[in-house]
């Protein structure tokens, strides 16, 4: 028999063709083919099973393999299944592969994550309007990925809660949750749609993710996720674990904790996002934890003494479609207190290896810039960050660094001024001059700007933000912390 399968408001036009083998063949004798187009995606069905005269008796099992192609995704699905065409209960085995979750929303009306190709292996059942993904293994991009899903179908929404764990997790292949493009580097996992929008973010020269958040897709269902990774593989972060719980209702987002293990510190954070006004409007809070700076920057192959250990707190609120439009658009402020390292070393990685010669040029007393305690106390306004205070006490000299970093336009006009304490190599120096984008920023000395000698004269102003992050810092950081307690205390006697 053939038949056909029309439904024009849905993008729908499908063929099938039944047979069955002779009686003499009785290994799943019954066999559908199909292709055609279903919701505007094209689709090919294959289809082995029990004689159909068995569907007669709904309460028997009955056996079947099924490979579907849709979205460039190839679902194959094998076992016994009860009442079928009522789709009142089974458990089957589900082998899934595909360039990217995210595609599949036109075909199940459920929304998944924006992730690179991926191929899962678990048991699927469905009873009572629930589906489940239950004690699935595979791959997710570079990470591998396990867990159970669940989807209740039952309520006017779907709503989905899942347990995922990886065991090794690239954290390029999180990069879709921010809209940006996973890492298509050499030994990077990405479709062919991917490697064109990062090859594409890469022309224009784009650093903060400008694709938008679909709203329509928030708001498609509700969600409850909890994800922990024990490994992280991310060459600009050396993280050791992440743990995040995700929470999606009426196309509200709330992560909490966000969360990721560096070494003996941590970045604790809680992130909320709420629909407003056809945008998304929120806030996230963070916690810096005895973070050692140096593993921070060991990519960049610098000096163990070059950078040390931070702590801190943030607060910043938002609104906009994108990660680009959500920190172009943030308000708020962050305290953060460093203690040890080098400012030359650690000024060179922060600036760029191409602008490094000028900071070096700069810096030609490697000995004055060893750093006893730093604190800044940085604002933002309408993504526009302004340095408020932002001291860095070396050996001999306090330098201040003032100026703006724009997330907006991805710019940065910084002056970093030294005050010598007493006569150095340093007190001749005009200030020096940051600019120009994230991308390729410019470094030079600046003889137009303000010079103000002598640490006295800088009014700093520090008032209890310093000492009241002092705790993130001390605990495991060795004597460290009581060089930064120094400077507070002799800050405020000059006050």
């Amino acid at each position: 028999s053939r038949f056909t399968y029309v439904n024009s408001s849905k993008d729908t036009d499908l063929t099938l063709a039944v047979r069955t083998l002779p009686a003499s063949d009785r290994e799943l004798p019954a066999r559908i083919t199909g292709d055609g187009r279903y919701r505007g995606e094209p689709f090919d069905l294959s289809f082995r099973g029990d004689p159909l005269l068995d569907l007669r008796e709904p309460d028997d099992p009955y056996s079947l393999h099924l490979v579907m192609k849709a979205a460039d995704t190839r679902a194959e699905i094998s076992g016994k299944v009860r009442r079928p065409f009522d789709l009142k209960g089974f458990d089957i085995t589900l082998d899934i592969a595909g360039p990217n979750p995210a595609r599949l929303y036109p075909l199940i009306g459920v929304s998944l994550p924006d992730l690179p190709p991926y191929d899962l292996k678990g048991q699927l059942s469905l009873n009572d309007g629930v589906w489940q993904f239950q004690n699935f293994q595979g791959q997710v991009g570079d990470s591998d990925l396990s867990g159970d899903i669940r989807i209740d179908t039952a309520g006017e929404k779907p709503d989905l809660t899942a347990d995922l764990s990886s065991v090794n997790l690239d954290f390029d292949d999180l990069s879709g949750l921010v809209g940006a493009a996973p890492g298509t580097g050499p030994d990077d996992t990405a479709s062919p749609a991917q490697k064109r929008e990062s090859a594409r973010e890469a022309r224009d020269g784009e650093v903060l993710p400008e694709e938008p958040y679909e709203m329509e897709r928030l708001q498609a269902m509700d969600a409850a996720v909890a994800f922990r990774a024990e490994k992280v593989n991310a060459p600009d972060l050396p993280l050791d674990e992440v743990d995040i719980d995700f929470n999606l209702k009426g196309g509200g987002m709330m992560f909490k904790p966000l969360k990721f293990d560096i070494g003996e510190g941590s970045v604790d954070m809680s992130l909320s996002l709420e629909p407003k006004d056809g945008a998304l409007q929120g806030m996230v809070e963070a916690e810096v934890k005895r973070v050692d700076l140096k593993r921070l920057l060991k990519q960049f192959d610098i000096a163990d003494e070059s950078a040390g250990m931070i702590g801190g707190r943030a607060k910043y609120w938002f609104q906009g479609l994108s990660m680009a439009d959500l920190l172009g658009s943030a308000d708020g402020g962050a305290y953060l207190l460093m203690s040890g390292g080098r400012l030359d070393s650690l000024l060179i990685e922060l600036a760029g290896l191409d602008a490094g010669e000028a900071i070096i040029a700069w810096f030609d007393d490697p000995d004055s810039v060893r750093i006893d305690c730093g604190y800044a106390d940085i604002h933002s306004k309408d993504g526009v960050m302004t340095l408020e205070k932002f001291i860095i006490d070396t050996v001999d000299t306090l330098f201040s660094i003032s100026g703006t970093i724009r997330f907006d336009e991805e710019t940065l006009d910084l002056l970093i001024h030294p005050h010598p304490k007493d006569f150095s190599l340093l007190s001749a120096r005009s200030p020096l001059h940051i600019t120009g984008s994230f991308e390729s920023p410019d470094v030079f000395p600046d003889r137009s700007a303000l010079f103000v000698r002598g640490a006295a004269a800088l009014g700093l102003g520090l008032a209890a933000g310093p000492a009241a992050i002092l705790p993130l810092l001390e605990i495991g950081a060795g004597d460290e912390p009581a060089l930064c307690q120094g400077m507070i205390e002799s800050i405020k006697e000059a006050q």
